[in-house]
């Protein structure tokens, strides 16, 4: 997965974070392409789930503090995420699945869509509100 600009929510911190989000998908999805060890692609889950909880805080905070109309949709989408990437991080080191292309595929799709339609929606409201 890459970063384009036709991902920019038009919101500096937020296109950092979601550039940085990115940046840890194609890291996993590199260490998985190169049969790194569980050790390794483990920190790369680590850094991934700690980052997107982050960054969904981040988000959240921001959509509470300017009143944000789709919060709760919103903040749902984050809740569904983070379910799932916390089932596939137990499931992944208790040794009941390996990452394969169908999980990163998910996550990428995922990721893809949410900026691109849910996340694209705040751009415009932050900005009305000076965040920029």
């Amino acid at each position: 997965m890459e970063w384009k600009d036709s991902l920019s929510v038009g919101v500096i911190k937020f296109d950092a974070q979601h550039k940085q989000l990115v940046k840890l998908v194609d890291d996993l999805h590199r260490g998985i392409r190169e049969e790194k060890g569980k050790y390794d692609i483990g920190a790369i889950l680590d850094k991934l789930l700690e980052y997107t909880s982050k960054h969904f805080l981040a988000e959240e905070m921001d959509m509470i503090a300017y009143g944000y109309d789709e919060y709760e949709e919103h903040k749902k989408e984050h809740d569904d995420l983070k379910l799932q990437v916390k089932e596939f991080y137990s499931n992944y080191y208790s040794g009941d699945i390996v990452l394969k292309d169908d999980i990163m595929n998910f996550v990428v799709e995922w990721l893809k869509e949410h900026i691109a339609k849910t996340d694209k929606k705040y751009g415009p409201f932050f900005n009305s509100k000076g965040l920029k």
